[in-house]
């Protein structure tokens, strides 16, 4: 197949690390909301629990380790929070296009792998 700048293809083993970062960053926006919701009362107590699992969620994707059961449990997570969003609250803070998004990336991230510049390596 013919394409406009074929030198672009040495470089699409960089897309992984791409969505790495961002969903890392993002897991790490969460947890940082989460948190301080929690801490000022306007969200219960429970959302603690949830701010430190988004915290080491991101920093093991962020460092590229276990990167395919961390993707697939927050392609879960998204799913359900699609289905279920009149009743998870923080479901409310984000669109419904930028959530299928989310679970877009977090499936297309398990199914790419780590990525070049990751601890996990391919068995």
């Amino acid at each position: 197949m013919l394409s406009i700048f074929p030198d672009l293809y040495n470089y699409g083993n960089l897309v992984p690390d791409i969505l790495r970062l961002f969903l890392g960053l993002f897991l790490f926006k969460t947890a940082w909301v989460e948190y301080i919701s929690a801490r000022s009362n306007l969200a219960p107590k429970s959302f603690i629990f949830w701010s430190i699992l988004d915290l080491i969620a991101g920093v093991f994707i962020l460092a590229g380790f276990l990167i395919q059961p961390t993707a697939l449990v927050y392609t879960i997570f998204i799913i359900l929070m699609i289905l279920f969003r009149n009743k998870i609250p923080l479901a409310k803070n984000y669109s419904f296009e930028f959530l299928i998004l989310l679970a877009i990336a977090f499936l297309s991230l398990a199914i790419l792998g780590p990525g070049l510049f990751a601890i996990d390596l391919p068995l």
